[in-house]
């Protein structure tokens, strides 16, 4: 969240005035000694949709005293396992247990991207550069006056959007 010390107050009207219109908020921290008190009041009781973490022994003991949980459950959570509470249609789930996806496996070059990304959506427009300039008898050797759309003569091929030609 960066640093909200400053914008609390504003945040959490944002959060009051928002919920009643139906507006979502993604709002993620790593402990809640990161934001002030009045904040803190603000999301617990606007939030209706909840994600707990493992979290070390206070912060357990917090968790546990608003979810009905014993702070072990917190405690001993393996990675990537999670408490939630939900609200579907209205009504509350209660808390539940869950497990998130890690993260995907980093990529480190340009080949390995390519590759994925040519395995998902198809394979890599290379561009034809059969077509070599045109030359001619007169003038600086190179014909022009057509262009190649690349914008660097005097093309007369519009730039930006075009009409689609009716089907």
């Amino acid at each position: 969240m960066g640093d909200i010390s400053c914008k609390s107050a504003d945040l959490g009207e944002a959060l009051e005035q928002s919920r009643s219109l139906g507006a979502a908020w993604h709002i993620a921290h790593q402990h809640r000694s990161q934001m002030p008190a009045k904040l803190l009041y603000t999301i617990d009781a606007n939030a209706r949709n909840k994600i707990l973490f493992g979290q070390e022994d206070a912060e357990a003991r917090l968790a546990a005293r608003t979810t009905g949980l014993d702070p072990e459950d917190f405690t001993r959570l393996p990675p990537y396992e999670i408490y939630t509470s939900l609200q579907n249609s209205g009504a509350r789930t209660g808390w539940f247990s869950g497990s998130v996806l890690p993260p995907p496996k980093a990529v480190s070059s340009v080949e390995a991207v390519t590759a994925e990304a040519e395995a998902r959506y198809g394979a890599r427009h290379i561009p034809d550069t059969s077509d070599s300039p045109r030359v001619t008898t007169e003038g600086d050797g190179c014909d022009d006056s057509q262009g190649d759309g690349q914008g660097d003569e005097g093309d007369d091929e519009p730039i930006g959007r075009t009409k689609r030609s009716p089907k």
